[in-house]
């Protein structure tokens, strides 16, 4: 019963899906293999660096193993060596075959792209035969669109009824298909597209409508990345840096500064206490100083009870980005 339904559900995924998935699992065995022979590789240098630490001494307490002993340390190196060759192999699979990733999902959205852009071309079509019908009826229509857009560059106020034509969605869409298709190539050729999504960009940081980060598809931003864009490393070594800083600013002991900084307030209102009946004695400057101090230890010490919270968001941030991977190797 169990095998029924497995091969009925497989059976709903498209050829292109599971074309894609069977591309994505070649990916991350590949990165698995290339994981386990670095593991291999590590405990093949730390048996090389024990052994030759310990030469020496076990000669000088039985001669007789040294031919073991160098056997031991030709063994190591030979398996380094392995893992060496390995990886590098490994390595050029997993280029290859995250680049095909690439590929197939910029071919899929090649379609899509061209399958909105039929369906915009059939809107457009059905839009000029009704506007046709509309001036025979009433008279010459002009686009909602064309006279805002004129209001606006006028600086008129826009009117309140206004909305995009369903015209322009799709033509958004059918660029947005596209340029997300462009991403994945420059990225499979090695090329850093946010020089490309920066051209584009309107005043608002926005290309297409959306923001640049939703330009760059799965696969190449986000956990599921078989090859991450350069600008998602970037997102990621930032998130992480966040982190590190903070982290770095909790270690620092602000006990002697805040010690400072109420010395001087004390002073300030010590000399406030005992100067009242003559109000010379405390300046605007000294009210200003202690003032300043104050707000600094507050926000020092609301920072600081703030911290874990912080902290919390800064990680939560960077697991949404990575899903926990570590996206440093390979």
């Amino acid at each position: 019963m169990t095998s029924t339904k497995t091969a009925r559900k497989k059976s709903t995924r498209s050829p292109g899906r599971l074309k894609r998935d069977a591309a994505v699992a070649e990916v991350r065995r590949w990165e698995s293999a290339i994981v386990d022979w670095r593991t291999r590789r590590g405990v093949a240098v730390a048996a090389l660096e024990k052994a030759q630490a310990e030469t020496g001494e076990r000669i000088l307490e039985d001669p007789a193993r040294s031919a073991k002993m160098a056997a031991e340390i030709r063994d190591a190196r030979d398996e380094i060596g392995i893992a060496d060759k390995a990886i590098e192999a490994a390595q050029l699979k997993l280029n290859a075959a995250r680049v095909a990733v690439l590929e197939l999902e910029a071919s899929r959205l090649d379609r899509s792209a061209e399958m909105k852009r039929t369906e915009l071309d059939a809107h457009n079509k059905r839009t000029v035969e009704l506007l046709d019908q509309l001036e025979a009826h009433e008279c010459t229509y002009v686009p909602e669109r064309q006279w805002v857009r004129a209001l606006s560059d006028a600086g008129r106020p826009l009117p309140e009824s206004w909305s995009a034509p369903r015209s322009l969605e799709l033509e958004q869409a059918v660029e947005q298909e596209a340029t997300r298709a462009d991403v994945l190539r420059d990225v499979a050729a090695g090329v850093d597209p946010a020089v490309r999504l920066r051209e584009l960009a309107d005043v608002s940081s926005t290309v297409h409508g959306l923001a640049i980060e939703e330009l760059y598809p799965p696969v190449v931003w986000g956990p599921d990345a078989v090859l991450p864009a350069p600008a998602f490393l970037r997102a990621v070594e930032n998130a992480q840096r966040l982190i590190d800083d903070h982290d770095a600013e909790l270690a620092v002991d602000d006990t002697p500064e805040i010690e400072r900084r109420q010395a001087v307030i004390d002073e300030i209102d010590e000399k406030e206490a005992t100067g009242r009946a003559s109000w010379h004695r405390i300046t605007a400057v000294d009210v200003q100083r202690r003032d300043a101090r104050k707000r600094w230890i507050a926000a020092r010490r609301k920072w600081r009870e703030e911290a874990p919270d912080r902290r919390k968001s800064l990680v939560d941030a960077l697991h949404k980005l990575t899903g926990g991977r570590d996206l440093a190797g390979g």
